[in-house]
C-alpha cells in the first residue's frame, strides 16, 4: 500500500503519522543503508521540500554523495549540483546546474575546470552575451563571439571579431556603425580598409554587386570620400595640362 502525503509529512500504510523530522530520519537512515531507492522514494513522496534540511545532515561526509544521487534520482538537479559543489565535484556541479536551468552557475564553475567553451554557451543561454563573448575568443570560436558581442551592442568588438573569423559582410555590417567619437574608431578604419577594398573590387567583377552598402555609416562615408578625392587627384594629374620644360637655346 502506497504512502499518502498529509500536511506534516507522510501517512504509513497503517495509517500513522509520519511527521517531517521521522521522514527526514527515515531519508538518512535509507542513506546510510546505502538504499538509495528507498531514499528516493520517501524524497520524492514528500508534500513539503525537506531538500535543504537533508543537506544540513547528510550534505557533507560520506552521506553527501548518496544524496546528490537521490537528488539525481528526482530530477532535483539545482540541489544535487549543490551537494557536488560542497564535494568540489566541479564539473558535475556545472553539469547540473546546467540541467537545472541556472546557467550563470553552471558557466562559472565550467570556467573554473577550465572549460571556457562550455562556460560561454552557458552565459548566452543565460543572455549573459557580454560576458559569453571573450570566452569564445579564449577558445579561438570567433563567430560565436562575434554574434555574442552583437548581441550585446558591441559593434566594434563585433565587427573585429567576425573580421577573425572570416566573416566580411558582418563584420563590414558592424564596423560601420562604429561612430567618429569611438575610442576605437581608428582601428575600426583600420579593419575596415581592406574589407572595403575587397567589396569594391567584387562589386565592379560582378557588375550587379551591391553598392549601397558603401553609404551606410560614417567610415564608409569617409572612405567613398577618400576615394572620390583620390580618383580626382589621378584625373587631373594624368589630365591636366603639362608644364611645360626650361627652353634649350641653340648656340
Amino acid at each position: 500500500m502506497p504512502f499518502q502525503t498529509v500536511e506534516e509529512g507522510l501517512a504509513s500504510p497503517q495509517g500513522a503519522v509520519v511527521s517531517k523530522k521521522e521522514l527526514i530520519q527515515g531519508v538518512v537512515n535509507s542513506l546510510k543503508q546505502q538504499k538509495l531507492d528507498d531514499a528516493a522514494s520517501l524524497y520524492r513522496r514528500s508534500k513539503e521540500d525537506i531538500g535543504y534540511e537533508l543537506m544540513n545532515f547528510a550534505g557533507r561526509g560520506e552521506l553527501a554523495k548518496p544524496l546528490a544521487n537521490v537528488f539525481l534520482q528526482t530530477k532535483d538537479f539545482y540541489k544535487a549540483a549543490q551537494v557536488f559543489e560542497t564535494l568540489d565535484m566541479k564539473r558535475e556541479a556545472a553539469e547540473n546546474y546546467a540541467k537545472a536551468g541556472s546557467f550563470d552557475s553552471a558557466a562559472e564553475w565550467y570556467a573554473n575546470i577550465s572549460e571556457f567553451a562550455l562556460s560561454a554557451e552557458m552565459f548566452e543561454r543565460g543572455g549573459a552575451y557580454s560576458r559569453a563573448a571573450p570566452l569564445f575568443e579564449k577558445s579561438d570560436q570567433w563567430l560565436d563571439a562575434a554574434r555574442n558581442y552583437a548581441k550585446a551592442d558591441q559593434a566594434f568588438l563585433a565587427g573585429r571579431a567576425f573580421v577573425k573569423g572570416g566573416d566580411q559582410k558582418k563584420a563590414l555590417e558592424c564596423l560601420q556603425k562604429v561612430q567618429t567619437g569611438n575610442p576605437d574608431y581608428a582601428e575600426a578604419v583600420d579593419l575596415l580598409g581592406p574589407i572595403l577594398e575587397d567589396s569594391f573590387r567584387q562589386s565592379l567583377l560582378l557588375g550587379d554587386g551591391e553598392f549601397s552598402i558603401f553609404v551606410r555609416g560614417p567610415i564608409c562615408w569617409l572612405f567613398l570620400t577618400l576615394a572620390v578625392l583620390s580618383l580626382a587627384v589621378i584625373i587631373k594629374r594624368n589630365l591636366g595640362p603639362k608644364k611645360k620644360g626650361p627652353a634649350v637655346v641653340e648656340g
